[in-house]
């Protein structure tokens, strides 16, 4: 335990020192490489209903299909115009701002959560320590952005290998046909499970900074990123549950004899990399939180200017993700609540849209010529 926490404390110290002394570079990365970290807990939340109740192929196809479309819809939605929203409309424009956060902010709760509750339960770590230590260097990072694009690239290349790793456990290891025959009983987890939760994902996705909005680059900046992460969740699923014996049911007797028998050293390297996989996660809602309160507040400078400001808002952030996600909310209730967030913040857009154009505002239509 001792060598775990020395090993992931350094590693995190270590992220914290790059990302507050290299120069951020997000604006010259590759649109999967910008979207990946911030679309990594739409990946998580949704698998995150069946889990609990019952994980099979059936919930991987839905789970695969929900992310896919979830990252597509939230691409296809433009982003607010801040300023002039909140030129027209400062009451509506606040409320949809808040929403967006607050949606920003139970993403965050939910990823760090999950990792945190494996990095402790690999090693037996404190959960409440993982916890606060990683969103505590994920913030710092976020602050500096340095070495954000070497996170990110980080990131997808670990999902990918987990991916690759997966699959061929399962082809070696386990089952095929276990998939559709699982070895223990899983109950239907009806509409609720089926229909009614990837519809909540959906709907709290397309509000989520980051990722609305991001489909202005074009079809291919958006299709791409969507299809990569969909395909990545289903091998992943896919090879996990042939090796378990075609059903996962949290807490999960298979996953924990896997775990328990990792050998010597790889354990706390499993969790050294689950501990950078939520520190970038945390960086990068921490650069989008910084971003929004410079757009809702545009007479502050883009560069070099209110740093007071950027510094209490990631504050902020860091106290509200640690105290949530320490509390650890049920992961369907967070979405759920997201996802009403996510219609109030949608329908105040839509009612600052319509209700801030002022008359002297609205193009008149032209007059026809009496002939």
């Amino acid at each position: 335990m001792m060598i775990a926490a020395i090993a992931v404390s350094g590693t995190l110290g270590i992220l914290v020192l790059l990302g507050l002394l290299r120069r951020p570079s997000e604006n010259d990365a590759h649109a999967l490489t910008r979207l990946y970290p911030i679309a990594l807990p739409v990946f998580t939340a949704s698998s995150a209903a069946t889990l609990a109740s019952g994980y099979t192929i059936w919930s991987a196809l839905i789970a695969a299909a929900t992310l896919l479309v979830a990252l597509l819809v939230a691409a296809a939605i433009p982003a607010p115009d801040w300023p002039a929203l909140l030129n027209r409309a400062p009451a509506a424009t606040a409320l949809t701002w808040l929403s967006s956060v607050a949606v920003l902010v139970g993403f965050l709760v939910l990823f760090v959560e999950f990792g945190a509750g494996l990095v402790a339960n690999v090693t037996n770590l404190n959960y409440k320590a993982v916890a606060l230590l990683v969103v505590a260097a994920g913030v710092c990072t976020g602050v500096g952005g340095g070495g954000q694009v070497g996170r990110s690239r980080f990131v997808i290349v670990t999902v990918s290998v987990a991916a690759v790793l997966s699959a061929a456990g399962g082809v070696i290891a386990g089952s095929a046909s276990s998939l559709t025959d699982p070895a223990i009983n899983i109950g239907d987890p009806g509409w609720a499970g089926n229909i009614a939760f990837p519809i909540a994902v959906i709907l709290a996705a397309t509000l989520l900074p980051g990722l609305r909005g991001s489909g202005s680059g074009g079809a291919r900046a958006t299709v791409v990123p969507a299809v990569v992460m969909a395909a990545t969740l289903l091998v992943l699923m896919t090879g996990l549950l042939m090796v378990v014996g075609g059903a996962i049911e949290l807490p999960s007797v298979q996953l924990n004899a896997i775990i328990a028998f990792l050998p010597l050293g790889i354990d706390v390297l499993v969790e050294v990399i689950l501990a950078v996989l939520v520190v970038t996660v945390v960086a990068a809602g921490t650069r989008l939180a910084i971003q929004s309160v410079d757009e809702i507040r545009p007479s502050l400078p883009r560069e070099g200017g209110g740093p007071m400001i950027r510094i209490w808002s990631a504050v902020v952030l860091a106290v509200v993700v640690a105290v949530l996600a320490i509390s650890r909310p049920a992961p369907v209730t967070v979405i759920v609540i997201l996802a009403l967030t996510a219609v109030i913040g949608l329908a105040s857009h839509r009612s600052a849209r319509r209700r801030g154009l002022r008359p002297r505002d609205r193009v008149p239509e032209p007059v026809p010529r009496v002939p």
